[in-house]
């Protein structure tokens, strides 16, 4: 925090303080060397309205309807918000008069509440290059409630910022473990996720070309079966011709003579 000595007061110069729905941020009072019992009169306002004071040693905060039991005075009169809402964002301001009547410069805070991030996944997407062998790994970091949070990844001991991650993996390689971390000003969330390269398995069962190899197979069979099966046939039947006929020749009439 940059800040200089006003009448003994450290004055911040810019300060922005973060802080997410649900949650709880502490205010500083940058009141330097001196104390409250120094002062007649503090006060914090919240864009323009009173919401807690201390006068005359007696503080009281929740002054406004909106910060209704959600504000703590510390005892160097640093202001504690808790149960953060949306509506909470914007300048705070405190100011002051010592017991000798000088006033101190105002110290102003910008409070800016975010949505918290409520959860981070990974998207992944896998592709076998048959050519090198390896698995083309495409990751998408995604998360929900936080407003345009960052990402980055953890791979190894590598990092790299981006909401998508493209690799390559062998299946020799193993088990490889990723993290994904969205983050923004006031909230952070990781993801883990496990990538492996596995080869593609060739599919069980009887595709269309084996169908029609077996079809092929099954008919050629039968054709040769029936060829062989004419042959034999013709075959045989050329075989009993010639017999047949020297039986006829040697067979003598009833009563005639040789």
């Amino acid at each position: 925090m940059l800040c200089f000595f006003i009448a003994g007061v450290c004055v911040a110069v810019g300060l922005t303080v973060n802080g997410s729905v649900g949650g709880t941020v502490e205010l500083p009072s940058v009141l330097g060397s001196l104390k409250v019992e120094d002062f007649q009169f503090l006060s914090w306002t919240f864009n323009g309205k009173d919401i807690a004071e201390m006068l005359r040693g007696h503080t009281e905060a929740n002054l406004h309807a909106q910060f209704k039991g959600r504000l703590q005075l510390s005892p160097d009169f640093s202001l504690t918000v808790k149960e953060l809402r949306l509506e909470d964002s914007g300048e705070y301001q405190r100011v002051g008069m010592k017991k000798d009547g000088s006033q101190i410069p105002p110290h102003k805070i910008q409070l800016q509440v975010y949505e918290p991030i409520t959860s981070v996944w990974i998207q992944p997407e896998y592709t076998w290059d048959p050519e090198n062998h390896t698995c083309a790994v495409r990751l998408v970091c995604n998360s929900s409630g936080g407003l345009r949070p960052s990402y980055s990844w953890r791979m190894r001991d590598q990092t790299e910022s981006s909401s998508r991650l493209h690799f390559f993996l062998s299946p020799g390689e193993g088990n490889v473990t990723i993290t994904c971390t969205a983050v923004h000003a006031a909230s952070q969330m990781s993801s883990n996720h496990t990538v492996r390269c596995i080869p593609p398995v060739p599919p069980v069962g009887c595709s269309p070309c084996l169908l029609k190899m077996a079809v092929f197979s099954v008919g050629l069979v039968i054709m040769v079966s029936a060829v062989i099966t004419v042959h034999l046939r013709e075959r045989f039947h050329r075989q009993r011709e010639p017999v047949q006929g020297a039986e006829t020749e040697g067979t003598a009439a009833p009563g005639g003579r040789l």
